[in-house]
């Protein structure tokens, strides 16, 4: 069984080479996808056009197989995505800070507002109270409400 699972060996690694860049590829396209989906009204449509069109060279790779072809594919998807994140982090500066830390600001005030305190009144350098709890302690406040 052992020189049988040697011989074997450069195919295992020949195969777990391309299974690693066909599951590379296929997480690539789906974070290209789901950008396009979330934020088509904010790109340009040469943009999107040229990043759908890498998509489908993409999924094409993958059906076709071989290691190079996954790693070109992989990586043509990879400067869409990065052009598409480009422009949409560009939009979001020319916006201003106000709009593009919203979601930031929002997750603030709702811890602030739950701990009593009041977040339209503050100023920059005013101080926060807060708690600090460590892992060992949120475990066994966790461990009290679930009774183990």
């Amino acid at each position: 069984m052992r020189v049988e699972a040697e011989s074997h060996a450069e195919e295992d690694r020949k195969r777990m080479e391309e299974v690693e860049a066909r599951n590379r590829l296929d997480g690539i396209v789906y974070q290209a996808e789901k950008t396009i989906r979330d934020n088509r009204d904010k790109l340009n449509d040469a943009d999107v056009k040229q990043a759908e069109e890498a998509i489908e060279e993409a999924k094409k790779a993958v059906n076709e197989g071989g290691v190079a072809r996954l790693r070109s594919a992989a990586e043509n998807v990879e400067k869409t995505l990065h052009k598409m994140a480009e422009e949409l982090y560009k939009k979001a500066q020319a916006a201003g800070p106000e709009q593009a830390g919203a979601a930031g600001a929002g997750a603030g005030a709702g811890s602030a507002s739950s701990s009593g305190g009041a977040q339209g009144g503050q100023k920059p350098g005013d101080v926060i109270d807060a708690e600090y709890v460590t892992w060992t302690t949120a475990r066994s406040r966790i461990k009290e409400v679930i009774g183990d």
